[in-house]
């Protein structure tokens, strides 16, 4: 199956497009060929940035100490267990 091309439509002023094709220029590639490139790192950068949580060490350390030493759960946790799971979430 052939992949399927889509298409985005940008409006820049003439000062961007000058840039992105002296930098597209300079990368050795086609202007479009950079702007997707450069756009793709940009969103993979920011879902990264979104998709997961950065501790320090010893902030990590407690957290990992606490669950580690976590009280077993009582009947009221059980219950709200019980009542998600029945309820779909």
């Amino acid at each position: 199956m052939a992949s399927a091309n889509n298409r985005i439509d940008l409006r820049v002023d003439a000062k961007q497009k000058d840039t992105l094709k002296k930098a597209a220029a300079l990368s050795g590639t086609t202007l479009t060929q950079y702007v997707v490139s450069t756009a793709v790192d940009s969103a993979e950068k920011v879902i990264e940035a979104h998709s997961g949580m950065k501790l320090q060490d010893d902030i990590f350390d407690r957290f990992a100490a606490a669950c580690e030493n976590a009280n077993p759960p009582n009947q009221a946790l059980k219950d709200a267990l019980v009542f998600t799971k029945e309820s779909g979430y």
